[in-house]
């Protein structure tokens, strides 16, 4: 039976740019250190703050998606299923807490 298996990566940045057609790009960022994993998401070229920031921590099996334009989050865990139909998928389950962040 398949398990969980957390990486331990090198650190890494990958950085995409997507334009369509006359809209504004979208720019989306992965950074890997160890068992972790950020995704930050901007939208238009000179984007300074990120529309949302995903961080998987695989060590502890969760997931916390950040808004800072609203000052909120959501820390989601996450589960491994094996399901015989789609194969072995990792997801995200019900947000264990929505909470305002604290302003400085």
């Amino acid at each position: 039976m398949p398990r969980f298996v957390v990486p331990n990566l090198r650190d890494l940045k990958i950085e995409i740019r997507e334009t369509h057609g006359l809209t504004q790009p979208i720019t989306t960022v992965w950074y890997f250190k160890g068992p972790r994993q950020r995704i930050e998401h901007f939208f238009g070229s000179n984007a300074k703050t990120p529309i949302t920031t995903n961080i998987f921590q695989c060590d502890q099996k969760t997931e916390i998606m950040l808004r800072e334009y609203l000052k909120t989050y959501r820390s989601t865990p996450i589960t491994y299923t094996d399901d015989p139909l789609h194969g072995s998928i990792l997801r995200s389950t019900e947000p264990l807490l929505l909470s305002a962040l604290m302003s400085l």
